[in-house]
């Protein structure tokens, strides 16, 4: 989704999942996101860079950066908002507001954001759109919390 959305390529997800497993970023706990994020930005000549600040994510998608949103799920005393465990979603931009953001949910499926304690979701075919506040609350037990790619500026 990465590659795609900052290319003319058309990575499938079988491929990405090769790619994956190739680098060594499948592990048991799931997919360590700096060796991804890095073998993405390696081969696919893009900049990465990891913050935990949603301001920072903010702005570099309303400059034309997709990123990779770590999100935590359930934890005590809170109820994940897009899963129950770890997950990651794909952030594509801002909306007008400057607090909506749009992403995608590669784990997406007919009535997972229909629970109440997910409400704060807006659903739009594929998309899914939330105020950055719970984004980075349902991020906050994750350390990096986003990884942001651009592409890389030629000389």
């Amino acid at each position: 989704m990465v590659v795609n959305s900052l290319t003319n390529l058309n990575v499938s997800v079988l491929e990405m999942v090769e790619f994956a497993q190739n680098i060594g970023a499948r592990v048991s706990s799931g997919t360590d996101m700096k060796v991804l994020g890095d073998g993405i930005a390696n081969v696919y000549q893009f900049n990465v860079e990891r913050t935990n600040d949603i301001d920072v994510l903010k702005s570099a998608l309303q400059n034309g950066a997709v990123a990779i949103i770590n999100v935590g799920g359930d934890r005590t005393g809170y109820k994940g908002v897009f899963s129950d465990g770890g997950h990651y979603l794909i952030a594509y931009g801002v909306l007008n507001d400057k607090d909506t953001i749009l992403m995608a949910d590669p784990y997406m499926y007919n009535g997972k954001y229909s629970a109440s304690y997910r409400q704060a979701v807006t659903v739009v075919g594929y998309f899914i759109y939330a105020a950055s506040a719970v984004v980075d609350k349902d991020a906050s037990n994750r350390n990096p919390r986003y990884t942001i790619f651009t592409k890389k500026k030629l000389i």
